[in-house]
């Protein structure tokens, strides 16, 4: 038997799904009669007819609907190696991120990465935030950017930007019917929807976990996704707390953002490993860093070994306001 050709195969399926050798033609590109002798050529390969052909209609044969599933496979394990090929031999740099980045700045960084290195290939990945770590270590993400705090072994951080944080609220609310800006203070009676994350010091940052008055929150719902904090916010079921920009991309009939003027203000990060980073991934963090220079937005390296080396057990909480200095704050893992 002539060894398959992936293209006949291609051709199969194609006939196999319309039925007809003039539409699948046309979704391969092909004439009509380049169709069919590929078929012809196939059938005579595989010793068997795969259709039954009339003036009104085409029909797979048995032999045809056993080949289908196979064909479907091979022509799919085709594609994938194909990927691989392609993969292997150009560059490329995995990029992992939770939410939407400042507009401008992540639109600016990404128009400097391709004038920086052109030949690269850019794949973007959404991943659970309690994910990244493993994920940079592995090798399956090669820089990730994240909002919030962070702080973890073998992963370096570096801050482009720092936004307002705005509360996401029911718009038939008290607080929405508030004529001025929010205080946490304003928060104390209020669940706050939560992430799902595992990470306590997080979720203490999340919740404004000890308030600026001392008080403790009143914690809400736990949700995977903006899309289900949002519906949450929207059964009245508590409060979410965003960086402004991030909250600007999402709309919603029954929920209104406000400024919330007492809290530290979001930190949004590039992070990498410390050791064994690619240079693709080394030259993505330089260019992140100038154009956050350039945006007028301090910046500071930080890495959990600055902090693991005097306090071993200590998270990174928030960064505090105070530019053109910036200092953190950190707590201890209860």
């Amino acid at each position: 038997m002539a060894e398959l050709n992936p293209a006949a195969l291609r051709a199969f399926v194609a006939v196999a799904e319309q039925l007809h050798f003039g539409r699948a033609a046309g979704g391969l590109y092909l004439t009509t009669p380049a169709l069919s002798q590929q078929i012809s050529r196939l059938e005579k390969s595989l010793g068997t007819p795969l259709f039954e052909r009339s003036s009104r209609k085409v029909e797979l044969t048995t032999a045809g609907q056993q080949l289908l599933p196979l064909a479907r496979e091979a022509v799919a394990a085709h594609e994938r190696i194909a990927a691989w090929r392609t993969r292997r031999n150009t560059p490329s740099l995995q990029i992992g991120f939770m939410h939407a980045g400042p507009g401008k700045l992540t639109a600016d960084i990404f128009a400097a990465a391709f004038q920086r290195f052109p030949a690269a290939r850019l794949e973007f990945k959404q991943v659970h935030r309690d994910n990244i770590p493993d994920a940079l270590r592995s090798g399956e993400l090669d820089a990730a950017f994240l909002w919030g705090p962070y702080g973890f072994d073998g992963i370096h951080t570096d801050v482009l930007w720092r936004e307002p944080r705005v509360a996401l609220l029911h718009a038939d609310s008290a607080l929405a019917r508030l004529p001025r800006d929010l205080r946490a203070s304003d928060l104390r009676d209020e669940p706050i929807v939560l992430s799902d994350s595992v990470d306590p010091g997080y979720i203490a940052w999340c919740a404004i976990d000890p308030r600026p008055d001392g008080s403790r929150p009143v914690l809400g719902p736990r949700t995977h996704s903006i899309e289900e904090a949002l519906a949450t916010v929207a059964a009245h079921y508590g409060v979410y707390l965003l960086p402004r920009c991030v909250a600007e991309t999402f709309g919603h009939a029954n929920i209104v953002h406000r400024p919330v003027i007492d809290l530290a203000p979001s930190p949004f990060t590039i992070s990498v490993v410390d050791r064994g980073s690619s240079t693709l991934a080394r030259e993505l963090v330089q260019v992140a860093t100038e154009i956050s220079d350039q945006a007028s937005s301090p910046t500071k390296s930080l890495s959990k070994a600055n902090y693991t080396e005097q306090r071993p057990t200590a998270r990174l909480i928030t960064e505090l306001e105070g530019p053109p200095r910036r200092e953190y704050r950190v707590v201890r893992d209860r």
